[in-house]
């Protein structure tokens, strides 16, 4: 199963969601309304319970804000993940609760180093010893080219853990 989670700026795309769906036919990407952070404990709630029928090989997907939280998901379920551009420092205190500090899980984390939103510098620094890093440029915060970097997403989810 492949979970995506958009931005703080966006909502759920249906491309996504059709090409993620040529990789796994489970596919789940829900609205996040990130201005109610009660919001996230629902949306963790909501995974439980759908992560109960097909636990295995769950993989998250997230962008920007989606990034932050799809590393604490794969945490906190025991998943793998891609995170790309992730706004792991964030000016939203009231997110600090779901901030990994013992990295453990798998993961990718794609980054722009033409990004304008995340400090891609200090987001490096803070995962390299952790996960695979992809920079690359051309996208700026906003990544669209799912398709250019189906590899690194197929990769994920074949991993066995």
């Amino acid at each position: 199963m492949i979970i995506i989670l958009h931005g703080l700026e966006s909502k759920p795309n249906e491309n996504k969601t059709k090409f993620f769906k040529t990789i796994d036919e489970d596919v789940f990407q829900p609205i996040i309304n990130y201005k109610d952070v009660d919001s996230i404990e629902i949306l963790k709630n909501d995974i439980k319970i759908l992560i109960e029928s097909k636990p295995e090989n769950l993989l998250f997907i997230g962008t920007s804000m989606g990034g932050f939280l799809a590393e604490y998901f794969a945490h906190y379920f025991g998943g793998k993940m891609v995170i790309i551009n992730p706004a792991l420092f964030n000016k939203y205190t009231e997110f600090d609760k779901y901030k990994i500090k013992d990295r453990y899980i798998p993961g990718i984390v794609l980054l722009d180093l033409n990004d304008n939103v995340i400090d891609n510098i200090k987001t490096y620094r803070e995962l390299k010893d952790t996960y695979e890093i992809i920079h690359f440029t051309g996208e700026g915060h906003r990544f669209s080219s799912f398709e250019k970097y189906r590899n690194y997403f197929e990769k994920m989810h074949k991993l066995v853990i």
